[in-house]
């Protein structure tokens, strides 16, 4: 979330114009004693990336054993 509200916060310019970035993050986070694939952790975290997608963007979505939880840009 600091990342994220960090690079919205920031003022960019190229070429002598000024815009706006914003981004979207999926994460996801697994338990060493666990069983787990780095195929499974990057699709949870992909599948997470989706739903802030989904969710309008500027988001930060938390992949949790099987459900997804976002959280809403601070923008918005």
């Amino acid at each position: 979330e600091r990342l994220r509200a960090q690079v919205a916060a920031q003022d960019y310019s190229f070429e002598g114009q000024r815009f706006s970035v914003t981004v979207s993050l999926g994460v996801a986070s697994f338990d060493p004693s666990q069983p787990s694939s780095s195929y499974t952790i990057v699709n949870r975290a992909d599948k997470a990336l989706y739903q802030a997608k989904e969710q309008g963007r500027n988001q930060v979505a938390c992949a949790r054993d099987e459900d997804i939880t976002t959280k809403p840009g601070l923008d918005k």
